[in-house]
């Protein structure tokens, strides 16, 4: 029987491939590396270097009497994979580092005194730039949970290319391949991710084998 896990923040009982929890959003990092790291060893356990599909429980096969096929995954995995690719506290302490600098310089170089207003403004522009982000991760979320996936795409497809990094990425090839429909598509993107320095992503190899398409990023 497998162990029982608890959310650390609220004390629900998760699953054990949960990246978060389904009751009060807390997202669990080391958990996250350690199902990756388990699931490389997988995919590597082969000297053919045939694809090796992650292991799933017989429940999660036939849940609501739906069979899932090795070219589909169950909504809360794929969720927790979407989840872990947009967490929202993932550049907290980068914003923060960002902020002091920030004041830091209005303060020392007397622009605060010669134009306060301005020193304001400035603070007040960068903030709702940095929470707008912050809410649109946060409708992201709930898209997901709803199992809104086409709404959720086209909101990815919206952010300006500058915003297109590697996890907004990572979630495009995932809702191409396992709910969209979109094969080609899911090519294209993993050919787009190649270019950018990476660690490998053991979900985005699992969808390139699936579609016979190279993916080496460049590290």
């Amino acid at each position: 029987m497998p162990k029982k896990l608890n959310c650390p923040s609220c004390g629900s009982n998760l699953k054990p491939d949960a990246y978060y929890c389904d009751y009060c959003g807390a997202f669990f990092e080391k958990q996250k590396n350690v199902l990756e790291e388990e699931q490389f060893k997988r995919f590597e356990s082969k000297e053919n270097k045939e694809p090796v599909l992650p292991k799933v429980e017989t429940e999660d096969l036939y849940k609501d009497d739906h069979f899932v096929s090795d070219e589909e995954i169950e909504n809360s995995r794929l969720n927790s994979i979407l989840i872990s690719y947009n967490n929202i506290k993932e550049n907290n302490g980068v914003t923060g580092i960002l902020f002091a600098i920030l004041f830091f310089f209005i303060f020392t170089s007397g622009i605060f005194i010669e134009a306060p207003f301005l020193s304001i403004l400035i603070v007040i522009v960068l903030s709702g730039v940095i929470n707008g982000q912050k809410e649109k991760k946060k409708e992201l979320v709930m898209l997901y949970q709803k199992g809104a996936y086409e709404k959720a795409y086209k909101k990815l497809a919206e952010m300006p290319t500058i915003q297109h990094n590697l996890n907004v990425i990572k979630q495009k090839i995932m809702l191409c391949y396992y709910r969209l429909n979109k094969k080609e598509e899911a090519k294209n993107l993993i050919e787009l991710l190649n270019a950018k320095p990476h660690i490998k992503d053991v979900h985005i190899l699992e969808v390139a084998q699936k579609l016979n398409v190279v993916y080496e990023p460049k590290v």
